[in-house]
């Protein structure tokens, strides 16, 4: 039995940024504690992710008519050692189960810190449930009317993200300060403190291969695989 191809490959493409997008609720994080050295945990997380769209795109034209993407293609890669395998795809779907729920508490904090200044009190266990609740609400409304969602609100925000990396990036290059800061904060960060950072980062790192998932729900599968290479080239 296969799924029916009812997903334009532009339809497809709205899910691959949606870990793109969760970059911001990680970054602050991470930067707060590290500072100018959260750069180490960010450029080897970029390597990684590039590799992993590129090692994934290449799965996904191997096997056009899975659905599920890196899972279920480690479990066929894995199909000697079936135990193993049943693993790792339960891991990376749980993984994302827990994506709502993580998403849910940065939002409601990041409303709260907003909120202080003015006085405001935040309804915090009502915006948690809230927030956990919208994307399974959405979710089980069809994959279709998920894929409009995302068509329609991932691209403004990642091109506003953009905008705010390439302003970041100018800064960068013409200010003196920040030179600075670079090179006198990057040489003391101790391996078992980035390997907690980049753990906390890794959600953000392996989950920007989205697009794969709906391979096998897309009109023009190559057309949606063709944007991980996109997504990997997002990362640098």
């Amino acid at each position: 039995m296969r799924l029916p191809r009812t997903l334009s490959y532009l339809e497809t493409w709205g899910f691959g940024l949606t870990g793109h997008v969760g970059w911001i609720s990680t970054a602050p994080i991470i930067h707060a504690a590290l500072g100018s050295r959260a750069i180490l945990v960010w450029f080897f997380g970029t390597i990684i992710s590039f590799l992993l769209n590129l090692q994934v795109q290449s799965l996904g034209r191997h096997w056009p008519d899975v659905a599920g993407g890196t899972p279920n293609y480690t479990t066929r890669l894995l199909k000697k050692f079936p135990s193993l395998g049943r693993y790792v795809a339960l891991a990376y779907f749980f993984s994302w189960a827990a994506a709502p729920a993580l998403y849910a508490i940065i939002l409601t904090d990041l409303i709260k810190v907003n909120f202080q200044p003015l006085g405001i009190s935040c309804p915090e266990t009502f915006l948690k449930v809230l927030f956990t609740a919208i994307p399974f609400v959405l979710a089980f409304s069809g994959t279709r009317a998920l894929a409009l969602l995302h068509l329609f609100f991932v691209f403004p925000a990642i091109l506003l993200l953009l905008v705010f990396c390439t302003q970041g990036v100018v800064w960068s290059a013409f200010s003196f300060t920040s030179l600075k800061c670079l090179s006198s904060g990057t040489h003391s960060l101790s391996f078992a403190e980035w390997a907690k950072w980049f753990f906390l980062a890794s959600y953000s790192v392996y989950a920007c291969e989205t697009t794969s998932s709906f391979v096998a729900d897309s009109r023009d599968p190559y057309k949606t695989l063709r944007f991980l290479k996109v997504a990997a080239l997002k990362h640098e």
